[in-house]
């Protein structure tokens, strides 16, 4: 079996997809009030103060966030 792809990895090679960790320096949430320190914590990314859980998607995307408060 060695030498073998699955198939993500196949549609990862084949889509030249490239996996790379989202920081909060990534999203709106960069200089946001609520925002964790995901500097040693990279999981802290997902959620916040507003959101302990999990981030919107929609935030964890890329979009805007409605309780997003500067800095």
């Amino acid at each position: 079996m060695a030498g073998k792809l699955n198939p993500l990895n196949k549609k990862c090679k084949k889509d030249n997809l490239k996996m790379q960790q989202v920081k909060n320096d990534n999203l709106q949430c960069k200089d946001c009030l609520y925002k964790l320190d995901d500097t040693g914590t990279p999981c802290n990314t997902s959620k916040c103060e507003k959101f302990p859980k999990m981030k919107p998607v929609k935030v964890l995307s890329g979009g805007e966030c409605d309780e997003y408060i500067e800095e």
